[in-house]
């Protein structure tokens, strides 16, 4: 089971969840639908897709910046 918070500082909460022993699977990376998002495990085998909502998107934006990543990611 994967728990899905949206939040305002995400970086913190990141990092205060591997203070408290959690695990990175991945850290917090700006994402092409406006997200920030990183992903850990706790001490307990849960994981946390952390992540807050950074550029509120029209469709044309997000249209634009989907593809530019299949670009640059060879999709």
């Amino acid at each position: 089971m994967t728990a899905t918070p949206y939040l305002i500082a995400d970086d913190a909460t990141f990092a205060t969840g591997l203070t408290a022993g959690a695990t990175s699977v991945s850290p917090p990376t700006d994402q092409f639908d406006g997200d920030r998002r990183g992903t850990l495990t706790d001490l307990s085998g849960h994981t946390w897709l952390i992540m807050t909502k950074r550029d509120h998107l029209i469709t044309d934006e997000l249209t634009r910046r989907f593809a530019n990543m299949m670009t640059k990611d060879g999709g």
